[in-house]
């Protein structure tokens, strides 16, 4: 992405957080974000590619699960009695790659009912905290069959 573009999508980003797209606020995002692109080496990341369509998809996915998630959580918390079952789950991981492994454990943490505790020394299994595992079959299977294979090929390089 050439810096023109790089400018204009931070700005967007800051404009975006700040909820402000007045011309003051886009100006003042404008340079914002020079700084933070003269700041952060361009190279710095250059590894990593992050391709459009598995963003999106990935995205949609994680949308869709926010939204089950949220209405299984508020179900359990405005009804009477508990269903909760709190496990603590080790998913095994196929991310190579921190920035993958990151945006799993990101991913998986803004999740409702769920959150990445720890990952073992060896980076190979993310500890996860889930709020309903009365079997974590379901848990692992969809982390490891679907949301993980979508953040690889969000990030993953070419020659990879």
């Amino acid at each position: 992405m050439n810096k023109s573009w790089m400018v204009v999508f931070l700005t967007l980003i800051w404009c975006g957080f700040s909820g402000n797209f007045g011309w003051l606020n886009i100006l003042l995002g404008i340079g914002v974000a020079s700084v933070c692109y003269w700041i952060i080496p361009a190279d710095r990341y250059a590894p990593y590619t992050i391709r459009v369509l598995p963003l999106l998809r990935l995205l949609l996915t994680v949308l869709i699960e926010l939204i089950k998630s949220s209405v299984i959580v508020a179900w359990e918390v405005i009804t009477p009695g508990d269903r909760a079952q709190p496990n603590i789950i080790e998913v095994p991981l196929s991310c190579q790659h921190e920035i993958e492994r990151t945006v799993l454990a990101n991913l998986i943490s803004l999740t409702p009912g769920t959150l990445s505790i720890d990952l073992d020394p060896e980076r190979s299994v993310l500890i996860v905290h889930v709020m309903f595992a009365q079997d974590p079959t379901p848990t692992l299977n969809f982390i490891h069959d679907h949301l993980e294979p979508q953040v690889i090929k969000v990030f993953r390089r070419a020659y990879d």
